[in-house]
């Protein structure tokens, strides 16, 4: 679930930050013309999670798909596989968005666990329990939470964000320092002003989405039908979070 939000936020989170320097203004603009023409989005990448008591690193491929609908509508769905599994059976986790609900899919057991704000905010429900990072999406909310730096070099361009108020204990509920690598030029895979890299520190665990491809309005754009509700497929199980929900 944290890559879905990770790349999600990576899409958005440009779009809220208009102040700052010359390049901010630039890279603002660049996505604001973007969004105007964004129809559908996908997105190739590799996401490893270092955990440093173990020294453990877990790799694995991901793929993220959107779509908007004429009527303004956004759907997506997040699809990561672990390559380096403990045991011989990959892992898989799937993620999808309909239209502001938020599901977890367990495709082999066809079960899902469903997540829908009681306020309706989705982003607000996405900042509290999967990734505070999403604050990022209302600026005065991003100002309030992060200290951001913007700094350069010839390919990229490094945009920095640091907790105002870290956390403090085992398990803190925010992260602490993130930083997103967006392309000064085009590459062959990703397009000038898009996110290339994206790393934060969860906890003790660093994790690091490194972007493969990313494509907008491309030849292998989403269809609607991938993106139909548990509740709506044939022998799927859905329960609400944290606990019982509807079933069907």
């Amino acid at each position: 679930m944290h890559a879905f939000v990770g790349i999600w936020l990576s899409v958005g989170c440009l779009g809220a930050l208009q102040s700052g320097p010359d390049r901010m203004d630039e890279l603002f603009a660049a996505w604001e013309a973007a969004e105007q023409n964004f129809k559908s989005l996908v997105v190739d990448f590799t996401l490893q999670v270092k955990e440093p008591i173990c020294n453990d690193r877990q790799k694995s491929d991901g793929t993220f798909r959107m779509l908007r609908t004429a009527k303004g509508a956004v759907f997506a769905t997040y699809e990561l596989v672990n390559t380096n599994p403990k045991d011989e059976k990959q892992e898989r986790t799937s993620g999808l968005l309909n239209n502001g609900i938020i599901y977890l899919l367990d495709h082999e057991k066809k079960v899902a666990v469903r997540f829908e704000p009681s306020d309706g905010d989705a982003r607000r429900f996405l900042e509290r329990h999967f990734n505070p990072l999403v604050s990022l999406l209302d600026r005065k909310r991003a100002e309030d939470k992060w200290k951001m730096e913007v700094k350069e070099d010839e390919w990229y361009t490094y945009l920095t964000l640091k907790a105002k108020k870290p956390t403090t204990g085992w398990l803190p509920e925010s992260f602490q320092d993130s930083r997103i690598a967006l392309m000064n030029k085009t590459s062959k895979g990703v397009p000038k002003n898009m996110p290339a890299q994206l790393w934060y520190v969860e906890g003790m665990n660093e994790h690091t989405f490194t972007i493969k491809t990313w494509r907008i309005n491309g030849d292998d754009a989403p269809q609607l039908g991938e993106f139909a509700r548990p509740e709506d497929r044939p022998g799927w199980q859905v329960g609400g979070w944290p606990f019982g929900g509807r079933t069907k």
